[in-house]
C-alpha cells in the first residue's frame, strides 16, 4: 500500500513537471516568433560582406535555442539565410545581428557592462534577454527585453539602445512593445 501511495506521488509529480516544461516549451516557441519577427522590422546598418548569413546568437544554456533552431530553419533575413549560434562565453561573441543572453548570464554582464554592452552597441547587435524583478535590466542589458503579463508573453524595448547600436525599428513594431523608452 505504501509503494502504491508512492508512485501515485512520483506520476503526480511528472504530470506537474510535464506541465511546466510545456509551458516554457510554449512560451520559447512565442519568443522564437517574436525574434524572427524583429528581423522583420529592423533594420540593420548595411556590412560590406560577403557571407549570405543572419546569425542569432544565444549566449548560455537557454532553452530557448532549441525552439529557434526549430522555427527558424531555412529561413531568411532578405538574402541572408539565418544561422543560429551557441556561445558559452561572453569572450566568444562575435559575427552576429541578434544576441540572446541566457538568464546565467545577466549578473556576469551587469558587473561587466562597462565594456561589454558597448562593445556589442558598436557591433549593431540587438540584445535580447528575459525580465527580471530589478526593473533595471533593460536599462542595463537588453535593448529588448521579454516579459510575462497575464500568463502572455510580452516585450519592452529600450528604443536609446537601439539608436546606440545603429538599429531602426519600425513604428509598428515600437507599437507593439509594452513600454519602451
Amino acid at each position: 500500500m505504501r509503494l502504491l501511495k508512492y508512485i501515485v506521488f512520483l506520476l503526480f509529480l511528472f504530470q506537474f513537471v510535464s506541465f511546466a516544461d510545456k509551458k516554457t516549451d510554449a512560451e520559447n516557441r512565442i519568443k522564437a516568433a517574436f525574434i524572427y519577427n524583429f528581423t522583420r522590422f529592423i533594420v540593420w546598418p548595411q556590412k560590406k560582406t560577403s557571407e549570405k548569413k543572419f546569425v542569432i546568437g544565444v549566449l548560455g544554456t537557454s532553452s530557448i535555442k532549441k525552439s529557434i533552431s526549430k522555427l527558424l530553419k531555412n529561413k531568411y533575413v532578405g538574402d541572408n539565410e539565418i544561422k543560429i549560434k551557441r556561445f558559452v562565453n561572453m569572450r566568444d561573441v562575435n559575427g552576429c545581428q541578434i544576441l540572446f543572453i541566457s538568464d546565467e548570464f545577466i549578473n556576469p554582464i551587469q558587473k561587466s557592462s562597462a565594456n561589454f554592452i558597448p562593445w556589442m552597441q558598436k557591433s549593431n547587435v540587438l540584445i535580447i534577454c528575459n525580465s527580471f524583478s530589478k526593473k533595471d535590466n533593460l536599462k542595463q542589458i537588453g535593448m529588448v527585453e521579454f516579459v510575462i503579463l497575464n500568463d502572455r508573453v510580452r516585450f519592452f524595448i529600450d528604443k536609446k539602445s537601439l539608436d546606440k547600436a545603429g538599429l531602426n525599428m519600425s513604428s509598428k513594431l515600437l507599437r507593439l512593445a509594452q513600454n519602451y523608452k
